[in-house]
């Protein structure tokens, strides 16, 4: 079987001037590790990251509760999909004319 994949292309960036939700699950933390590190050095404001894991093993954990510490960056650990509807749709509504 012959299988040609392609993507993702482009860049990855979020607008400093508006509120910016990001949802990662599993394994799929890794690029929003570096996001929130990049934002915690840049003093990012406006942030917020749900991480859902289902086996609650979230990774890298510690170093994501000492970016949320010491700035206004907000990291919230969920283990099914209804927390995770429920804090899109507080988000949205906090944010709603933003």
């Amino acid at each position: 079987m012959k299988l040609n994949m392609r993507g993702p292309v482009g860049p990855l960036y979020i607008d400093h001037e508006t509120p910016a939700l990001l949802i990662a699950g599993g394994i799929g933390i890794t690029p929003f590790r570096a996001i929130l590190k990049e934002a915690e050095q840049q003093g990012r404001h406006q942030l917020q990251l749900l991480y859902i894991d289902s086996k609650e093993s979230f990774l890298y954990k510690n170093e994501l509760d000492e970016i949320a510490k010491d700035t206004s960056i907000t990291v919230n650990y969920l283990n099914s999909r209804e927390e995770l509807y429920a804090g899109m749709d507080i988000f949205i509504k906090e944010h709603n004319d933003a």
